[in-house]
């Protein structure tokens, strides 16, 4: 079954360059926060999708994240799935 994620209510970024950018402040956060030996379990995907819309958006899989998305839930201008 394929299904489609439109990530409504997110804007995304004009330029695939920003929404790269995006990522990588993100994936730096996630990267410092499982930087300790109790985490070494615990890893993340990250990827750019194009929205709809022609906006592309950052996106992280936090199915394997401690708290799993809820660790992403004050950013901004990120998609998460699970």
């Amino acid at each position: 079954m394929n299904k489609q994620i439109i990530f409504e209510g997110v804007k995304g970024y004009v330029s695939y360059e920003n929404a790269r950018k995006r990522g990588e402040e993100v994936a730096k956060m996630l990267d410092s926060a499982l930087d300790s030996p109790i985490y070494r379990e615990y890893f993340y995907r990250w990827m750019i999708v194009a929205k709809p819309d022609g906006r592309y958006l950052p996106v992280f899989a936090a199915n394997n994240l401690p708290g799993g998305p809820g660790m992403l839930l004050g950013e901004v201008n990120v998609g998460v799935i699970n």
